[in-house]
């Protein structure tokens, strides 16, 4: 509906301009993506782009946002935990510098740190977890599945 595409063309202003301020900070993003092809193309691997349209992930998120009650979802819990590993000083969100957004960015690219944001998203905002990693993973997975994995980059 008209609504749906707009709520979705909104949302992905918003992520568009939080790419755009790290870029401003030079960090590539969508990097490993170039690199994956490449690679690919290097082994003579069929590519598959497997991701759902952006479209349809940005109007699920909406929708998914919008049946939220963000004001019952406690973002402490998960502070607290990768608080410890990040230097954050006395910085608010806004002010962060350069080296304080790295350091944040490889610290929630660990393993473990991945898996603890996947873990509290799913039990806080189970709709936004759904919209954002269980319905993509398996569009992913559906796509992957039919291919010969052996050939697959």
């Amino acid at each position: 509906s008209f609504v749906l595409a707009v709520k979705s063309k909104i949302l992905g202003k918003i992520i568009g301009g939080m790419y755009s301020k790290l870029s401003s900070y030079g960090f590539s993003t969508g990097l490993e993506f170039t690199y994956a092809i490449q690679e690919g193309v290097a082994i003579n691997s069929k590519i598959v782009l497997g991701d759902r349209d952006v479209d349809v992930t940005l109007s699920r998120l909406s929708d998914a946002i919008s049946a939220t009650d963000l004001n019952a979802v406690d973002f402490s819990t998960l502070d607290k935990e990768l608080a410890s590993e990040i230097d954050m000083g006395d910085m608010d969100s806004k002010d962060l510098d350069k080296s304080q957004i790295s350091d944040l960015i490889e610290t929630m690219k660990q393993r473990d740190n991945v898996t603890k944001l996947m873990k509290q998203l799913r039990n806080q905002m189970p709709k936004v977890y759904e919209a954002l990693v269980q319905e993509r993973d398996e569009y992913m997975a559906k796509g992957i599945n039919g291919e010969d994995s052996s050939q697959v980059m």
